[in-house]
Parts: structure tokens; sequence; C-alpha cells
């Protein structure tokens, strides 16, 4: 009970050390978060993006707090659905939150969303 927490208590919390801490699973964790700053206010940003393989030209779409290490972990392999590929940012929008941001990467994703890219990359 070195932590001043029961023994059972501290076996449930999560051991944060090799992840990376907690801003890596929850906004607002860290200052490792993508922020702007409005007036006296920060604003967490979320960020929609889309991907494109030098590869084989196939597409990616995805959100994120923080693009920079998103894309890192993409191009190293810690993504199953991206491993083996090269990738680089071929559109990105940010958003001011998390549900605002999911609700515009589902519809990238659709055939409307697919047909609007394919227009916006085209030109």
């Amino acid at each position: 009970m070195a932590s001043g927490l029961p023994d059972i208590i501290q076996a449930g919390l999560p051991d944060w050390s090799q992840s990376g801490g907690p801003a890596r699973h929850y906004p607002g964790g860290s200052a490792r978060l993508e922020s702007v700053r409005r007036g006296s206010m920060e604003i967490y940003m979320i960020t929609v993006y889309v991907l494109k393989s030098r590869a084989n030209q196939k597409r990616y779409v995805g959100m994120t707090n923080n693009l920079e290490r998103r894309i890192k972990e993409h191009n190293t392999g810690h993504t199953k659905s991206t491993k083996n590929n090269t990738w680089e940012i071929v559109y990105k929008e940010e958003l001011p939150d998390r549900p605002s941001a999911r609700k515009r990467e589902k519809y990238l994703k659709s055939a409307a969303g697919r047909r609007y890219l394919q227009k916006i990359l085209a030109s």
C-alpha cells in the first residue's frame, strides 16, 4: 500500500508506464494532445484524416487527437489495417469534438464521402 490506496483498488489501476500515459487513452490526460487556444480557453481539436498508400494507392480514413503520432503509428506497423505500407496524408479536417469528428469520419467512409474525396483529391 505504498501509494496510499488499498491493494484491491491499486491492483485495478492501469499501468501507464509502457503506453505513454493517460493522454494516449483519455482526452485531457496530458498536454500531449494537439490543442488550439481561443482567448483564455484551450480547446482540444480532433483531426479527421485521409491517408494514401504510396505502394498501391489505397486510402485509409481515421481520426485522432494527435496526427503526428498517429501517422508514425501507421508507418511503423502499429496499426493492423495499415501494416506493411508507407502512408502519406492527403487530406485532413479539424473538428471541435469527438462526436462531430466521428460523424465526419463515417461520412468520408461512405459511398458519398468516397465520391467527395475523389472529386477534391483529383483537382
